[in-house]
């Protein structure tokens, strides 16, 4: 076609010049000077008319056979004017049936398009792009829709592609899956160091409950009956104790995988419980510090909690070592609670040994500085919940004296 175009215009130019020269030989100047300038202005103005099509015929020759990404040309008014065949394979289109047709039947027929929006949209819109992804014969295309504009202004037409990323898609939901088993794992963990936190927590009611039935039974055997009633009354209040560990415990990790609006600080209160006699059966001295106010953010609670136990587990192991190393060390960990700007800030601290500073690489997977104990997914896990779950942030934010990671969420809206 371009051939034929450019032929065609110069037959048009050398028959206007024959007759320049006719006249120029007659000595009619003014005539000559008039089909000079036809020769030659309709030369170039067949060329720019013609341009367009130029451009088109150079984009269906180009993409008319190419096996990897299928292309639909539509017009200004809408019309389909080009389709290529991988196009038409992908949408098990007959060759060449929708040609003159509208873009807008096309998308009526063909269920697979119906995300397009219709032209008259697109139209109105051009400096919008639209993109989605379609599920074709177990096969995935991503479609993407883009307006031709002459000059850069004028609406001109519309290119659709549609390109094959089953691979891309295949590799995102491998990772995904990935990152879902990391967090079951790492949940796992979690729940062990909670049943190690509630082992402790049980310890001191039971050891209570233990004596009591111990003396209940020597005031039977010396028939001293006057004190049974308060050795009865203390086993009640273990049993009670125990109770209300259990409901903590049942309580931490109901309503799983809600998303719902809850306090941070409920959440820390009801760890703190849980965890707090470990922390002093170890001698380390802990602490929970907030501020006035509300603290409501929008999640799911059991990711907030995961985060805190992995942070305090790391804490509560470091500070374990420090104690081993000097039996003069007093360990100390707390977290504090506070509203900054919009976000709620939760800090986890202790003063350990701290972490060298050239440690770029503390959330990355599979580090640890735990010899022969730590599996390096904790903090790793621990930046996914926060970033990609919680829509939040985590970061280490100092070293040492204190080493201190924090954690902001977005607070809710108008609280």
């Amino acid at each position: 076609m371009q051939k034929w175009i450019f032929t065609t215009a110069l037959v048009m130019f050398f028959a206007f010049e024959l007759l320049c020269c006719y006249f120029y030989f007659k000595h009619d100047r003014f005539i000559f000077a008039i089909f000079g300038g036809f020769g030659v202005g309709g030369f170039l103005l067949f060329l720019f008319l013609n341009k367009t099509a130029l451009i088109k015929n150079d984009i269906e020759k180009a993409f008319a056979k190419t096996p990897n990404l299928g292309l639909l040309l539509i017009d200004k008014d809408g019309i389909v004017e080009f389709i290529n065949k991988k196009f038409e394979q992908i949408f098990r289109l007959e060759s060449k049936g929708y040609y003159g047709q509208t873009l807008d039947n096309l998308i009526l027929n063909v269920n697979e398009l119906g995300a397009l929006k219709s032209f008259l949209s697109l139209k109105n819109h051009p400096y919008d792009t639209q993109n989605f992804v379609v599920n074709q014969n177990r096969r995935f295309y991503r479609l993407n829709i883009s307006s031709v504009l002459d000059g850069g202004v004028k609406f001109d037409g519309l290119i659709i592609t549609a390109s094959d990323v089953t691979h891309e898609r295949e590799l995102e939901e491998k990772e995904a899956e990935h990152h879902r088993m990391l967090i079951v794992n790492a949940k796992t963990a979690v729940m062990g160091e909670m049943v190690n936190s509630i082992s402790h927590q049980q310890r001191q009611p039971l050891s209570s409950i233990l004596l009591s039935l111990e003396n209940i039974e020597e005031c039977v055997s010396s028939n001293q009956f006057d004190d049974i009633g308060i050795h009865l009354a203390r086993c009640k209040r273990g049993v009670k104790l125990i109770d209300e560990t259990i409901s903590a415990f049942r309580s931490f990790y109901e309503k799983d995988n809600s998303v719902i609006d809850f306090n941070v600080k409920d959440v820390i209160n009801e760890l703190t419980f849980i965890v707090k006699p470990q922390m002093n059966t170890n001698a380390i001295s802990f602490e929970f510090c907030y501020e006035d106010g509300n603290f409501i953010v929008n999640g799911v609670p059991s990711y907030l909690k995961q985060i805190l136990i992995s942070l305090l587990s790391n804490s509560k192991d470091e500070l374990v070592e420090c104690m081993k190393d000097d039996v003069d060390f007093e360990p100390k960990l707390w977290i504090d609670l506070k509203r900054v700007g919009d976000e709620i800030c939760i800090s986890v601290s202790d003063n350990g040994r701290g972490i060298k500073e050239e440690m770029e690489q503390i959330f990355e997977p599979f580090f640890t500085t735990k010899k022969d104990v730590g599996t390096g997914m904790g903090l790793y896990v621990a930046k996914i919940l926060a970033t990609d779950k919680l829509n939040g942030r985590l970061r280490l934010e100092s070293h040492a004296n204190p080493t201190k990671f924090t954690l902001c969420l977005k607070a809710k809206d108008g609280v």
